[in-house]
């Protein structure tokens, strides 16, 4: 007797695989997206001052004008990150 011929299913119809293609290209968009918003770094007023190379005072004076942006907590001054790079950036390019 001879066993009858097990059918194999058919392959994933076009429609489907184009939209997982579809999926997968939106997936890795998503991915670069998130890549570019990180969390906020925050600096102490000392080490932003260090980092920038310009004086304490300096510092903290160029957070209350809005040079940087600063957050205040619990009396202290915390300077984000990036912001700083950015007027290190704009201070080198003059």
């Amino acid at each position: 007797m001879i066993p009858e011929r097990i059918e194999q299913p058919e392959p994933i119809a076009d429609p489907l695989l184009a939209q997982v293609i579809e999926l997968k290209r939106e997936n890795a968009a998503l991915r670069a997206r998130l890549a570019e918003i990180e969390t906020p770094v925050w600096l102490t007023l000392k080490s932003a001052a260090g980092r920038a190379n310009i004086l304490y005072e300096s510092m903290r004076r160029l957070a209350e004008r809005g040079g940087v942006v600063a957050k205040k907590d619990c009396g202290r001054i915390f300077i984000d990150q990036r912001s700083l790079d950015q007027y290190i950036a704009r201070r080198r390019s003059q």
